[in-house]
């Protein structure tokens, strides 16, 4: 199943990334480190519209909405809340540590 955004394939510099095995992939830039030997996307505003909204259906225990520019995520069971600004690129940095 692709979640990738309508019309937001993957741009120049970017590539399909997914976590494990949930079948939805995502367009992003990679960096080159790596977090727990996972991949560090960082994701247009379009395309992070799209992991809020698959990350809000897909998983109970998560809420995830964009608050202005900024990605709220909120992990109910941990009782932790994250707060994710766009990069000076415009691109945001959700989930380091998940994603292949």
């Amino acid at each position: 199943m692709s979640t990738a955004p309508e019309g937001d394939g993957a741009q120049s510099g970017e590539v399909y990334v997914t976590v494990a095995d949930s079948g939805a992939v995502f367009p992003a830039m990679i960096e080159n480190k790596r977090s727990n030997g996972f991949a560090r996307p960082r994701f247009s505003r379009a395309a992070a519209e799209a992991v809020v909204a698959w990350l809000t259906d897909c998983h109970g225990a998560i809420a995830a909405a964009f608050d202005g520019e900024a990605v709220a995520i909120t992990e109910t069971a941990a009782d932790r809340a994250e707060r994710i600004e766009p990069g000076a690129d415009g691109r945001y940095s959700i989930g380091a540590g998940a994603w292949e």
